[in-house]
């Protein structure tokens, strides 16, 4: 089964408009991620749902912008996501 955290408008809004580039998250943005979505201190299971709702945030947002023929956006909502999955996944698997 899979599980999604309950995300607050204000984590969406971070998720959707991070400015997390494609090459390279920085120092920063890791220690904002961590802090928008209060990653310290969650169990595994904990990140894991928080990483199933960025991922179907961003795919949301993403299909709204390609929709409307922004594919720039919808670029970079990926690279937000890649970003923000890249904090988790370390919290995860370090």
């Amino acid at each position: 089964m899979i599980k999604f955290a309950k995300l607050t408008d204000e984590q969406k809004h971070y998720i959707e408009h991070a400015g997390i580039g494609n090459a390279i998250i920085t120092g920063e943005q890791v220690k904002k991620t961590k802090e928008v979505l209060k990653l310290d201190n969650m169990l595994s299971d904990q990140l894991r749902a928080v990483r199933n709702s960025v991922v179907k945030t961003c795919a949301d947002a993403a299909d709204v912008a390609r929709a409307a023929n922004d594919w720039k956006r919808g670029d970079e909502i990926n690279n937000n996501m890649s970003g923000i999955t890249a904090v988790i996944d370390s919290m995860l698997y370090a």
